[in-house]
């Protein structure tokens, strides 16, 4: 299942006999309008649960995250990215940024929980640059070479992988 999806981004990079697109809104290319707090699908019927920059605009992430771990079969995984130093983006509500700490906890309930940063200072500095109105159009240019910098460890995050395993 593929949460919060918006238009479907990224289902095709799912590897399921069935895929199911899930969003708040009905539009083109979803397949089942709810809501991540109260899932419309039966407990473990799912293998996977795809959130990418979802959790930071839920109002409860933890009763979200709960039906999640509800919905998917012993073994299945919820694959999330998300946010952490990144400007406000209200679509339609920006509500948390994560931790590598945070997610540990709202993913608790799981039997094993990965989590891996994405980004570093280059990405970070880059991204609060580009917010300057007027910067943006210059910079997106360089985008690229930004994008190479590589960093092993970072406190600097400007986001988050986490995986958890039921």
């Amino acid at each position: 299942m593929n949460a919060g999806a918006a238009y479907g981004a990224y289902t095709d990079l799912l590897r399921c006999d069935t895929t199911i697109v899930l969003d708040l809104l009905q539009r083109p290319g979803v397949d089942l309008q709810g809501d991540l707090h109260c899932l419309p699908l039966r407990s473990e019927s799912a293998d996977v649960v795809l959130l990418t920059e979802v959790l930071e605009h839920l109002r409860q992430p933890w009763n979200a995250l709960r039906e999640c771990h509800r919905v998917l079969r012993p073994g299945g995984i919820v694959l999330i990215t998300t946010r952490f130093m990144y400007p406000f983006h209200a679509e339609p509500h920006d509500y948390y940024r994560y931790t590598d700490e945070g997610l540990r906890e709202l993913l608790s309930e799981f039997e094993s929980v990965t989590t891996v940063p994405l980004g570093n200072r280059a990405h970070v500095l880059w991204t609060a640059i580009s917010e300057v109105r007027g910067v943006r159009r210059v910079l997106r240019r360089c985008n690229p070479l930004i994008a190479r910098l590589q960093v092993r460890q970072t406190r600097w995050a400007d986001g988050y992988l986490a995986v958890g395993r039921r």
